[in-house]
């Protein structure tokens, strides 16, 4: 296998890019034990993370002899609501809770993402986000700034969002009899466009 080869070519740490690698528990513990069996002394790390919802003890367990030691779960949320309405991810929150609990048992170091700047996020939601990750008992809970990516319902959101604020904006201003001046990361406007801004539009 793959492994072999790294292994007999003096490969000591072998980086897992799979979100799904935990998906089929089956599989996952068949390659666990064929490192163990092998006796090989390789530490596996899961930059991407771990799905939550295939985690449990056993398979935990597995990980921890096969040489996994730090292992990421991608949280995202700390409102259960908002992650079964908004971000529309299948994760329960007290099952991340014992899960993390068990991976803290067996000795993994845990950490958590979590993304802030979801449309329609309140700060009572973020509040609630820091509070999980806290009181969740995570060795290290790390927080980012959403960033849509294109062919995702979020990036479809984001360009309404970004074509049609400043539209308001400048709208309000003319109401208020105010000078609106908006500026973004390479380029100022006028404000005189009521429909919103694109960013191939004349400065």
């Amino acid at each position: 296998t793959e492994i072999d080869l790294l292994v007999k070519r003096g490969v000591k740490s072998i980086i897992i890019v799979d979100d799904n690698f935990t998906v089929f528990k089956k599989r996952t513990i068949e390659i666990c034990q064929g490192i163990i069996g092998r006796g090989y002394n390789v530490r596996l790390t899961t930059p991407s993370g771990l799905y939550i919802p295939s985690l449990d003890r056993e398979t935990l367990e597995y990980l921890y002899r096969a040489g996994l030691r730090d292992i990421p779960f991608a949280i995202e949320n700390g409102d259960q609501d908002f992650l079964n309405q908004s971000i529309k991810k299948n994760l329960k929150l007290e099952q991340a809770k014992e899960i993390i609990k068990q991976a803290r048992e067996i000795g993994f170091h845990t950490t958590g993402f979590f993304i802030f700047g979801y449309p329609g996020e309140t700060k009572k939601i973020m509040l609630k986000t820091l509070r999980f990750a806290f009181e969740s008992t995570l060795h290290s809970p790390r927080f980012f700034i959403l960033q849509p990516f294109p062919g995702t319902e979020i990036f479809e959101t984001a360009k309404k969002i970004n074509g049609t604020a400043v539209g308001y904006l400048a709208q309000a201003a003319l109401d208020l009899g105010a000078t609106l001046v908006h500026y973004s990361s390479d380029y100022v406007f006028a404000g005189d466009k009521e429909k919103g801004y694109k960013e191939d539009d004349a400065p």
